[in-house]
């Protein structure tokens, strides 16, 4: 009954006052094993606890040995609920078929501590595809009844992409995850402004992050908060260079301190 009221209050958690958001994702040892940097979780988190990120996305295993850190007044902790080998060290490998499976459901969520949920949504493969939506479609009525904000990753992969139809692709992407019931959508960065403000868009009301492509500059990710952005999600630029200096970086272009 009153679901949605703690739903508010927890998305209000992963925001700032200003109304933006700086989520930091340490899974990708989880996704892809031992990746440099990340491999040792607990110091990278404390080196990123440093520059105060609104949120964090652990995976289940994660939260169940950094509660230590992440307790009191931290930053929220969104809670991975999913698995598919097309991101992290997964990618890198020769893979016959691309799969994407759930993991944990939004009760054990609750259970964890975790004051939201993130998942992915694959489009451009036409099998995954469906399973992407149902695996969100579930989540978001799950996330509902417990009153737990849920985090759509958006990707766009598969036999079906290409350099021409991406942009298409990720708008529809967006489109899927807020139409599925969406709290909160992430789409990756794609160049320029333009291209952001046209996925912004496609979002209606429903707010959207920029994940951050660890080739391009953190400044020129100011672009994409240009575009309407409310936020950035950083994950792969976090596997070399100084964590503490690049979370700081990423938080001042944000937040503006």
């Amino acid at each position: 009954m009153f679901a949605h009221i703690g739903k508010g209050l927890r998305l209000s958690r992963i925001f700032s006052k200003d109304g933006k958001t700086l989520i930091i994702s340490l899974d990708s040892t989880f996704m892809g094993g031992q990746v440099e940097n990340l491999w040792a979780t607990q110091s990278i988190l404390t080196s990123v606890l440093k520059s105060n990120p609104d949120a964090i996305i652990l995976s289940k295993g994660q939260v169940t040995g950094l509660e230590s850190l992440i307790g009191g007044r931290g930053p929220s902790v969104i809670l991975r609920c999913d698995f598919t080998n097309a991101v992290g060290g997964c990618s890198k490998l020769t893979r016959k078929k691309l799969e994407h499976v759930k993991l944990v459901n939004p009760r054990e969520a609750l259970t964890l501590g975790g004051e939201g949920v993130a998942a992915y949504l694959l489009v451009g493969d036409e099998d995954e595809e469906a399973r992407s939506i149902r695996i969100v479609s579930t989540l978001v009525s799950g996330c509902r009844r417990f009153g737990l904000p849920l985090l759509v990753e958006t990707m766009a992969i598969g036999e079906r992409v290409t350099q021409a139809n991406r942009l298409d692709c990720l708008k529809l992407a967006v489109r899927m995850a807020v139409e599925a019931g969406a709290d909160l959508v992430a789409a990756p960065y794609v160049g320029d402004e333009k291209s952001m403000r046209a996925i912004v868009e496609v979002s209606g009301q429903t707010p959207v992050v920029a994940i951050d492509d660890p080739e391009t500059p953190i400044s020129e990710l100011s672009k994409a908060l240009s575009a309407g952005c409310l936020g950035l999600l950083l994950r792969e630029r976090l596997a070399s260079g100084s964590v503490e200096e690049t979370v700081a970086e990423a938080r001042l272009l944000v937040h503006g301190c």
